[in-house]
């Protein structure tokens, strides 16, 4: 059944001076660290957060749909029309059956501002559509928008089979709104008629044969309506996207929404959260054939409901708000730097009981790592995984998230597909600053946290005693220690040593780490101790002209090789023990070991 419009007009971009291969455009999203869905998600997700405008609600919805023979014959024979070289276009909506992922947003203020990019655009007004639809690489004027480098949009390109998308968006002009529709695809660069073309593709109205516009109106509406599963009540703006054939790793439809349910859990957790604590609320909805498919819920999950302890704890500290209750402690550690002295953000831990079973039963492993955020967007950059607690029926969980007046720092930091912080991203030195100091702030905070409640055994960590004193300081309101088999210290004799003890650097081994980073190793015993042992301490400082200075910005202490934490280890006579930090490439480091705490 066809749409009593006109067929929209195939317009495939020519190369010119400066213009980009079509394939080269998918790769600018670079190698992600995380799957397509994952990246999909978080991209779609970000996008329709930072078009929030004023809503007090975002509905975000991703329905994977079968498309019906008349969709399929309207996409055919009246919206992508022409040739498609390069796309695979033709020949995917021959097939028998054709999937689609269908994703839209509604109370966002949608795609919005000028339809041409080749023309001046007045400061302040949007550039919402061209910045989607035309543009690559165009960043945002909000530096706290979770998105800004503009690449990740070519992922719903990526992540479709023949490269394809139909845009469908209604924003508001004045006091009325208006629709606007437009195809576009992304394939290989192809000639014709003697032409060289790029392989990017776009269907709409072409004007005067050298520019396309989209369809508007009484007409988008009219073709949109048959196309989308999704429509648009009176005066609710927003933005809808079908990717065709989508590729998202499953192994069948079922599987792939598996994928997204998935990636929704654990990259948009934060906007599940049922308390969002004055923020707009994110109501995200997956569906397969407008079924809807449920997402399991944060509070109750039996790892990530320690994470969302951590970020209400972050919220309220840094809206000045007193910490919100939880049935375990969450410490709250404000990460700053000394010089110059500065609040840089705020990092919650906390330990939470490990339900083996339920976390089996979910495909997940125990919490064991700090996720990082952005301040306003609380989009999950990453998950910096570490140790585990060595204390059985036990798991960790931290949430890093920056101040405002430093999270632009933290934005230069991020790839293209924001799933890092990556210092080497920053030209600014004083940004670098921010993000470096963050890490090692975090390190240290996270080292002391992790410590082993008691050394007294080889087993103790996983005594009873053990359990009762983890218990004691992780129950919320509850102070003053539990049971626990730690006896004092013992005291040496007060005779004369023959020699005073000395800690000895035996070898340095040193090593690339990551871009611009080298790892070193020391080698370290200590000589003439007495039989109670001593305590070793290896100070680092970054070499100048005529002395030395602190660095913690550019160095990072990992610890010693039997996990012991920070710069300190005790020795016992005879022992040896290798110590581990890391520092940038560019510079010297002097290293002092020292004993400082020798028993009388």
């Amino acid at each position: 059944m066809g749409v009593d419009t006109a067929p929209l007009s195939w317009f495939p971009k020519q190369f010119d001076a400066g213009a980009i291969n079509g394939e080269g455009a998918k790769k600018l999203l670079g190698t992600p660290a995380v799957s397509p869905a994952d990246v999909l998600v978080r991209e779609m997700a970000q996008n329709s957060w930072d078009a929030r405008g004023d809503a007090a609600e975002i509905a975000f919805t991703m329905n994977l749909r079968k498309l019906s023979p008349a969709v399929v014959s309207v996409l055919r024979d009246q919206v992508f029309t022409g040739a498609a070289t390069g796309t695979g276009l033709r020949e995917l909506l021959d097939r028998p059956e054709v999937w689609a992922l269908e994703i839209s947003d509604r109370g966002t203020v949608g795609l919005g501002g000028p339809i041409r990019n080749d023309l001046a655009v007045a400061p302040g007004v949007s550039t919402n559509f061209i910045d989607l639809v035309f543009n690559v690489g165009s960043t945002k004027s909000d530096p706290h928008a979770g998105g800004n480098y503009g690449f990740g949009k070519t992922i719903s390109y990526s992540v479709s089979e023949v490269g394809a998308v139909l845009i469908w968006s209604r924003y508001r002009d004045g006091p009325e709104t208006q629709d606007r529709l437009i195809g576009s695809a992304i394939g290989e660069a192809f000639d014709r008629g003697g032409k060289r073309y790029t392989g990017r593709h776009w269907w709409g109205r072409a004007i005067d044969g050298d520019r396309i516009e989209p369809i508007i109106g009484q007409e988008a509406f009219t073709v949109g309506s048959h196309v989308f599963s999704h429509g648009f009540n009176d005066g609710v703006a927003g933005t809808s996207q079908l990717i065709l054939s989508p590729v998202l790793g499953g192994a069948d439809r079922e599987e792939d929404v598996d994928k997204l349910v998935r990636a929704t859990l654990y990259n948009l957790w934060p906007k599940l959260l049922r308390d969002q604590r004055d923020r707009p609320r994110m109501d995200i909805r997956i569906q397969i054939d407008g079924a809807e498919v449920p997402v399991p819920a944060v509070e109750t999950h039996p790892v990530l409901s320690g994470y969302a302890d951590c970020l209400q704890a972050v919220r309220a500290a840094q809206a000045g708000a007193p910490t919100p209750s939880a049935a375990w402690k969450v410490d709250v550690h404000e990460i700053r730097s000394q010089r110059p002295i500065k609040l840089l953000g705020h990092l919650a831990l906390t330990r939470y009981p490990l339900d083996q079973r339920a976390a089996d039963s979910a495909g997940v492993d125990p919490g064991r790592g700090v996720t990082m955020m952005r301040h306003e967007a609380e989009l999950v950059v990453t998950t910096s995984l570490q140790q585990a607690l060595t204390t059985a029926g036990f798991q960790w969980a931290g949430v890093f998230k920056p101040v405002n007046e430093v999270d632009a720092s933290f934005a230069k930091a991020e790839p293209p597909a924001h799933d890092d912080w990556l210092t080497q991203h920053i030209k600014d030195p004083r940004m670098k600053r921010d993000v470096n100091i963050s890490f090692t702030r975090m390190k240290e905070a996270v080292d002391q946290f992790l410590a082993p409640p008691s050394a007294a055994s080889p087993d103790a960590a996983t005594s009873a005693a053990a359990v009762g004193d983890m218990l004691a300081g992780m129950l919320a309101g509850i102070d003053g220690p539990g049971p626990s088999t730690r006896t004092p210290e013992a005291k040496s004799g007060a005779g004369k040593r023959a020699a005073r003890p000395r800690a000895v650097v035996e070898s340095v081994q040193r090593e690339h780490a990551s871009p611009g980073w080298s790892r070193t190793t020391l080698t370290l015993t200590a000589d003439d101790l007495p039989a109670a042992g001593a305590t070793v301490r290896v100070t680092l400082r970054v070499g100048i002209d005529g002395g030395s200075e602190e660095g913690d910005d550019v160095i990072r202490v990992v610890g010693w090789s039997d996990s012991t934490a920070g710069s300190d280890r005790t020795f016992l006579p005879g022992a040896k023990s290798r110590f581990v930090y890391e520092s940038r490439e560019d510079l010297a480091i002097d290293v002092d070991a020292s004993v400082v705490n020798e028993p009388v």
